[in-house]
């Protein structure tokens, strides 16, 4: 995206930017109270917490609470501010502390236009963090999730430090981040204009093996703290695709490796060089993003998968194994996630599970046909309401089913739930032909 890194970094070596460090004024007011980032050469960066030094660890999304805090996790974060009000309740019973968003609207070209977005919205803004900045479980605030991935301009930036500069007058005791990617912050640091933060927050999922490298490349602009809001496997924007171009999703024991790999690889390693001051494992909860499954680490009644699991055992230190059921991969008519699945309208396929752990027979099985969502509309269907008329036969790991007359995209969906609270999922694309197609 844009110019590499090393065109910044080597055009720029005369600039040396620390970012984030508290000045000393600001470290002895919120000694006792409040949230401040703070430097020595012994620690390097760190948040303090009411006097006291905090490493944020946990992870974004704040369903089951008690069970990251079960695992030794820390923190949360809240991305809705209607629901900020009973987070930050809930994490003050439990000991944790609550990153809250304060979401914007994202830059578009036409400057003014944007930066009026910004100073309607300011109003509602500066009233959430009125509400909630004397609240004991406050941490700090993201101003603005990515909103600056794709560019902004001056008079943008101006409305965005305006309202950081309410924020700070309403709350002094709550630094202010925003998340970026690593090449926008290059891009911002050559810029005069650059938005008011504290710290920056990164968001990265296949891009987080990227990250050593380019901070080194960013050493001579950019040496400042950061934390890891989100970090994780890839997400849909990153997976392999169809020819149909929709995205594969792995079964959710590939998902668990994938987070335990980068954990070790990448997330822990970045703690040596004193600028990591924590990170948040992407997604404690449910949400669609491209599938129902694919970053949710529970289901909507909180049944918990292996990479809560796996966050749990990394929190700790440990790496037992997931105890519910898991799956190793899902077939259709004996081909799995490699394969192209393009199948005639209204005849019947098979599809079978092939388990690593299977479930017990008290465990309740999930067959699905759902559309695919294509257009990126936030939802999946699922075809037809008779289940029994779609399936012919369903069982722990087969099933038959009868191929939707509706040419277009759609995904067969497994899910086991056990009756001791976890759960395994896996789903497989396909494209119905259209009649002629398919002859």
């Amino acid at each position: 995206m844009g110019l590499p890194l090393k065109f910044f970094a080597c055009t720029l070596f005369l600039l040396v930017l620390v970012l984030g460090a508290c000045s000393v004024d600001r470290i002895a007011s919120v000694q006792e109270e409040g949230v401040c980032v703070s430097y020595t050469d012994s620690t390097g960066y760190s948040i303090f917490r009411n006097g006291q030094p905090y490493s944020v660890r946990g992870a974004s999304g704040h369903q089951r609470m008690e069970l990251l805090q079960s695992y030794g996790g820390n923190t949360v974060r809240v991305y809705d501010p209607d629901s900020l009000g009973i987070v930050l309740d809930r994490a003050q019973q439990l000991g944790m502390a609550v990153i809250a968003d304060l979401p914007l609207p994202y830059y578009h070209k036409g400057g003014d236009e944007a930066a009026r977005d910004l100073k309607r919205i300011a109003p509602n803004i500066l009233e959430i963090v009125a509400t909630h900045r004397k609240h004991p479980a406050l941490l700090y605030w993201i101003l603005g999730n990515e909103l600056f991935n794709k560019g902004y301009s001056g008079k943008f930036v101006d409305a965005y430090n305006a309202l950081a500069s309410e924020i700070r007058r309403l709350d002094p005791l709550h630094p202010i981040s925003s998340t970026f990617n690593v090449h926008q912050l290059a891009y911002s640091k050559i810029r005069w204009k650059q938005p008011d933060i504290d710290f920056v927050s990164f968001n990265l999922f296949g891009n987080l093996a990227d990250l050593p490298s380019d901070l080194r490349t960013l050493w001579l602009i950019w040496r400042g703290p950061y934390v890891l809001t989100e970090w994780g496997y890839n997400g849909p924007w990153e997976a392999k695709v169809t020819k149909w171009q929709v995205p594969i999703e792995p079964p959710n024991a590939v998902k668990s490796t994938h987070l335990r790999e980068r954990f070790m690889s990448y997330v822990e390693p970045l703690y040596e060089d004193k600028r990591l001051m924590g990170d948040l494992a992407f997604y404690w909860g449910n949400k669609f993003e491209s599938t129902p499954t694919w970053f949710s680490y529970f289901t909507p009644e909180g049944h918990s998968s292996e990479m809560a699991h796996t966050i749990g055992q990394l929190l700790q230190g440990q790496a037992a194994d997931f105890p519910g059921p898991s799956i190793e991969y899902l077939l259709i008519n004996g081909n799995g996630e490699g394969y192209d699945h393009m199948l005639a309208p209204d005849t019947e396929a098979s599809a079978e599970v092939r388990f690593i752990k299977p479930p017990d027979s008290t465990a309740t099985i999930t067959w699905e046909l759902r559309k695919e969502d294509w257009q990126n509309l936030g939802a999946a269907p699922v075809v037809g309401s008779d289940v029994s008329h779609r399936f012919s036969s369903r069982s722990t790991g087969r099933a038959v089913f009868r191929v939707p007359r509706d040419p277009g995209p759609y995904r067969l969906y497994y899910q086991a739930n056990s009756s001791d609270g976890y759960f395994t999922a896996a789903n497989l694309p396909f494209y119905v032909l259209s009649p002629d197609d398919a002859e």
